[in-house]
């Protein structure tokens, strides 16, 4: 009795049919999990990449501000676009103070190496920099396309069997894949701001330096200090006021080049005690 009876045969069958179904729905059920978690995977990227197209377009305005150039070069290289966004949500004041800081570190380079900053574009870093991390992103939640599904069984008898599924889980996921919206970055460019020598003016409007002659102005300390050089303007109420304002222009102008020149609000003195403004030392402070 060496052959199968066809009562053998038929559970035999029977067996081999409920183990296809089972693999082929064991293979749907995992790629239904695949294709779940690649969904929201595509949601969480253009959520983020959306957020990052901001940022760079913030950090961008910040550049443009200034006049980019090689100072563009040189602030994304050091700053990144995460920072320069940042400054963005600085009140003018303080973002032109933050602007006159990075200057000050710009302008106190060694000559080869600011020469380094003199190639390339500021805005073709950007664009770099913003494409890696979009790259970046996508492999980080796993939002690329996964050519080994199923293929390391595709050549035994369960590959065999759910290559349908294997087909319609790769086109379900192209077209997720698809459905990635990357936005691109980039800002109008001929809308800027004063440019690269304006930076720190506005910050010297706050400064302590200027509050200080406009305190001396407003109280009458400048206007004793041009009598006790010239008492004669006593009896000369004009002359005495436009002697006063000269003063007073001429000290704003000394004031904002030793702040522009120097990375902090207060002037760097070469002394071996710390110098502090007053209404007595300013005039030698200023030169």
């Amino acid at each position: 009795m060496g052959l199968l009876s066809s009562r053998n045969l038929v559970n035999i069958g029977i067996g081999v049919g409920k183990g296809t179904m089972s693999i082929i729905n064991e293979a749907k059920a995992t790629a239904a999990m695949d294709l779940d978690e690649l969904k929201k995977a595509k949601v969480e990227v253009n959520t983020i990449a959306k957020k990052k197209q901001e940022e760079y377009n913030n950090a961008l305005r910040v550049t443009n501000s200034v006049g980019g150039g090689s100072f563009g070069v040189y602030m994304f290289e050091t700053m990144g676009a995460e920072k320069l966004s940042a400054l963005s949500k600085l009140s003018p004041s303080e973002l032109d103070n933050q602007l006159k800081q990075v200057k000050f570190s710009f302008e106190n380079l060694p000559k080869e190496q600011a020469a380094i900053y003199e190639e390339g574009s500021y805005s073709g870093i950007a664009k770099s920099n913003y494409n890696k991390d979009i790259d970046a992103l996508k492999l980080e939640k796993g939002l690329v396309k996964n050519n080994n599904l199923g293929e390391s069984t595709a050549k035994t008898f369960s590959g065999f069997v759910t290559q349908g599924v294997r087909k319609t889980a790769s086109k379900e996921e192209d077209k997720i894949l698809g459905q990635v919206s990357v936005p691109e970055i980039g800002v109008d460019t001929s809308v800027v701001g004063g440019g690269y020598g304006s930076i720190g003016q506005t910050a010297f409007q706050d400064s302590r330096i200027k509050l200080s002659i406009d305190q001396d102005y407003v109280d009458g300390t400048l206007q004793q200090s041009v009598l006790n050089s010239n008492p004669s303007l006593f009896n000369d109420p004009k002359a005495l006021e436009e002697a006063v304002n000269e003063e007073y222009a001429l000290r704003v102008t000394n004031a904002q080049n030793i702040f522009n020149t120097n990375q902090g609000d207060i002037p760097q003195v070469n002394t071996d005690i710390e110098t502090e403004i007053t209404d007595e030392n300013i005039n030698e402070i200023l030169g």
